[in-house]
């Protein structure tokens, strides 16, 4: 007989326990909810030819060169003020994310018109904006480690790829 209560006292603490937890589960996945319904609705691919191809290839060297003038506005704010986290803070939650946003839509771009990209000799364009977070990671570093030379590197580099992905807008 006593075994009998002690069962039926553990089963409510465990039935409590399962209602708890999926009370739990359910608040930790509403919390989530808010983000997916900020998220934007993805662009549909684009198919290139030879009617949308310069307009495309205009629109995406625009992209590039507007992406790389707020990063690099960003950061010679932040090295003036001489504020490292801060500039971190804003290429690691600001800048990066709406980057890979834009990456994904290019490399999808990308993925399903390689044959015509690679005969329309655009595939540079997709090196360039692909190099934006390398470009990114190096400024970072720079500031942070107050590396002059690393700077001017990344500045050479910059200047070389603007240079190169202004060639693309006709």
């Amino acid at each position: 007989m006593k075994n009998r209560l002690k069962d039926n006292r553990i089963r409510p603490l465990d039935r409590l326990r399962s209602a708890l937890f999926g009370v739990l589960i359910g608040l930790s996945l509403l919390g989530c909810e808010p983000q997916a319904e900020q998220s934007q609705v993805p662009r549909s691919i684009l198919t290139l030819n030879d009617t949308n191809d310069a307009t495309f290839t205009r629109d995406f060297a625009q992209d590039y060169l507007t992406t790389l003038a707020s990063l690099e506005n960003a950061y010679h704010d932040y090295r003036q003020r001489d504020d490292a986290n801060g500039f971190i803070r804003y290429r690691n939650l600001e800048w990066t994310p709406a980057y890979i946003e834009k990456k994904a839509y290019y490399q999808a771009v990308l993925q399903k018109n390689k044959p015509y990209i690679y005969r329309a000799a655009m595939n540079p364009l997709f090196d360039k904006f692909d190099r934006l977070i390398t470009i990114s990671v190096n400024l970072k570093h720079a500031l942070l480690e107050h590396n002059e030379t690393q700077w001017q590197q990344t500045e050479a580099l910059i200047a070389a790829d603007r240079l190169a992905v202004s060639g693309f807008i006709r």
